[in-house]
């Protein structure tokens, strides 16, 4: 039998966000590359039109972002959609307050 308290909090409390929060790095509204940057961990960040941001890693065999490597290739992938998990989380808590 589940733990009634580890239940009560999954039913729209603190493990429904992080639940969230996970599928929409997996789906996330698509936004426009505006611009890179090198964040504190030395990790390539891509700058999202919006205003957020979203990681991008070349960690074979995990991860395969090649591009991201170069100046070429991140200069080439301006103006290409990532998906936005900030924006997609955003709207969803729009859509649960109506």
């Amino acid at each position: 039998m589940p733990d009634s308290s580890v239940q009560g909090r999954t039913n729209g409390g603190l493990a429904d966000l992080v639940m969230k929060a996970m599928q929409a790095k997996l789906v996330g509204i698509p936004r426009k590359i505006a611009d890179f940057h090198i964040d504190e961990d030395g990790e390539w960040v891509a700058e999202l039109e919006c205003g957020h941001e979203h990681q991008v890693r070349h960690n074979p065999p995990w991860t395969i972002n090649p591009w991201i490597t170069t100046p070429q290739g991140r200069l080439e992938h301006l103006d290409r959609d990532l998906p936005c998990s900030d924006c997609c989380l955003a709207q969803q808590a729009e859509t649960d307050r109506t």
